[in-house]
Formats: C-alpha cells, structure tokens, sequence
C-alpha cells in the first residue's frame, strides 16, 4: 500500500505484493515531494540511539524496535545493549568504550584557608623562638627562675608543636601525615596545659601553706624536678589515650566519593578520633582554671586570678575551632578534572 494521487484523489493504493521475498511492483511508488515544503516519510520503528544510550528491547516485541535508556554517569558501554558501572573512582572515558581512574581531589597548599593558617603558623613560630631564645640567654635571673623556667620550656615547646600542625593539616593526606594530625593537637595541648597546670598547682598549694599560722611540714613535691616529673606523667596520660584511640582506629588516608563523578582523599578520622583526645585538654583546662576561680572572691587575688580566667578564652576557643577545622579537611579541595580524557591510560574493562 502507498499513500498517493490518483484522479485527483489521495488515499493508499495498492502499488505490488510481496510474495516469498520478492516484490513484485504493478505501480510506481509516490513520495512527498520535498520541494513542496513537507518531509520524507520515514518508515522505521525505532532511530538509532544516541550517544551514551543503549537499545531497551520490549518483552515480546521485534528486535527492530527499542526503547532507547541513558546510562549512568558512571556506566560505560558493554555492548549497544547493555551499560555497566565503573568501579569506585573511575569513570568512563569521552567514548563510553572504557574507565579511567579520576583525578583525585585533595587539600591544596594554595588554597586561602591554607595559606592564611600557614602565615599565622610563620609568626607564630618566630615569637615562641623569640621567647625561647630571651629565656635561654636569662636562664640564670631570678625572673625566668621564679616563672619555674623547667615548665616554661615544656610549654614552648608545647606552643611550637601547636603551630606546628597546622602544616600535616594542609598537606596531602598520606599515611604519615594522616597520624601527624592524629597525635599532634592533642599532644601539644597536653605539654602546654600539663605544665601549665602542674605550675598553678604548685602556686596554689605555696600560698595554702602560707595562710597556716603553723606550718608543720613543708610542703611535698615543690622541687623543679618533681613538678617536670608531674608534668611528664600528665602528658603520659594523653600518649595513654591517644595510643588506645590509635590502636583501636589506625589512621589513614581513604578516598571519600560525594558524588558519582568526585573521590576527595581524605584522613579517615573519626568523631572518637577527635573527642577522646580533645576530651583530656579540656579535663586538664577545667583543673587549670580551679585555683583561680576559687581564690577570685578574695579582694587581694581578684585582679590576679580573673585575667588568669580570661587568658584560657582564647586557648579554649582555639580548641573549639581546631575540632571543628579537622573534619572539615574535607570542604578545601583543589578541583581537578572530573573526566579523564581518552589519552589517559585505561582499562578497557575494569575487574
């Protein structure tokens, strides 16, 4: 049947037969004359399917006609029937023919927030070397021996590691720098606090002493030896914690997949990572702030005791946000390709 003009009149007419294979033509077949302004006529069932998209047979239907279904972000092209998904952190290549691995994302050094951390560290470095140096050239004066000079050093060096971790939070996530920013907050915290601690413990229990009419016995453990070897005992308590928590969840880098087409390499720390270490800084903050608080009622030791409460503000606030910085290593990333090219190395199918 052929839809043509006969006498003046359009309809279908019988043009042949097909008869075993053959066609046998009687009339000559009429097409739209696209000359008049209409379109071809195509008599096909399904078109061919677009890039990126496989032929869907319906149940019971012909093989000549499909639905034509899009495969996924992360699926190649198996056969023109069927799309099959990469593995995690590859992704198929501009043909759809292959997978290649992604380029990873990762913390970059010269990202804002990096660069602007690594500038605070510089300086502060430079003033706690400052300090040391000023303490080490006047270790003999009665000044630097009456502020416990042993205590100061293990707060320095405290200070130093402090400023210090900022450089494993900023690198590339590794095996090293991944328990470098495990151990380092918590530990440094624990010198500067410890010691700090230990010295106003020591204070405090001079200036009890003092108010007794009759002292009996000197007090113990006043001697710089015992307050370091305090101090070292306090500081094994957070190498105790931090070793138990490491024990238990081993640090490494993973890759972290927030979307289909992303893997961010990342330091798998988790909120028991955070909190257990963290948890014994603030322990060893509250017992520092114990003597000054109880003693800022008296009169004679008001001024004394609350720029003592107000100095841990900001060492408490620098906690708060260095636990709220480490998990969210995850948000400054260097944006890479999310699309390999075809000349990247591949595989033609992944395992």
């Amino acid at each position: 049947m052929n839809f043509q003009e006969r006498k003046g009149i359009y309809g279908y007419h019988k043009v042949g037969q097909w008869d075993n294979g053959n066609l046998q033509l009687q009339f000559p077949f009429q097409w739209t004359r696209e000359n008049e302004g209409f379109d071809v006529v195509e008599s096909v069932c399904s078109k061919p399917c677009r890039r990126g998209e496989v032929k869907a047979i319906q149940t019971g239907g012909v093989k000549c006609c499909w639905v034509c279904t899009a495969c996924k972000l992360n699926e190649f092209l198996l056969d023109e029937f069927t799309c099959e998904a990469c593995p995690p952190g590859w992704l198929p290549n501009e043909n759809l023919t292959a997978c290649l691995p992604i380029t990873l994302e990762y913390v970059s050094w010269d990202s804002t927030q990096a660069v602007v951390g690594i500038c605070f560290s510089c300086l502060g470095f430079l003033a706690t070397a400052f300090t040391m140096t000023v303490f080490i050239l006047h270790n003999h004066t009665t000044v630097v021996k009456a502020s416990t000079r042993e205590l100061s050093y293990i707060i320095l060096v405290g200070i130093a590691l402090s400023y210090a971790t900022t450089f494993p939070l900023v690198a590339k996530p590794t095996l090293i720098t991944c328990y470098m920013t495990r151990i380092l907050p918590g530990f440094s915290f624990a010198m500067i606090y410890g010691a700090l601690v230990t010295k106003t413990n020591r204070i405090a229990r001079i200036l009890a002493a003092g108010k007794k009419k009759i002292m009996t016995r000197k007090p113990r453990f006043m001697s710089a030896l015992a307050q370091v070897v305090i101090t070292w005992i306090i500081i094994g308590i957070e190498v105790a914690v931090l070793s138990a928590v490491l024990i238990k969840e081993p640090a490494d880098s993973l890759l972290h997949f927030p979307e289909l087409n992303r893997a961010r390499l990342i330091c798998n720390t988790s909120a028991l990572g955070l909190i257990a270490p963290m948890g014994f800084d603030f322990f060893l903050i509250a017992m520092y702030m114990q003597p000054p608080s109880k003693s800022i009622t008296h009169p004679s030791n008001r001024v004394v005791s609350s720029q003592t409460v107000k100095k841990l503000y900001p060492p408490v606030l620098c906690v708060l946000t260095g636990a709220r910085c480490m998990p969210s290593r995850r948000a400054t990333f260097r944006r890479t390709s999310t699309r390999p090219s075809s000349s990247d190395s591949a595989c033609t199918r992944p395992a």
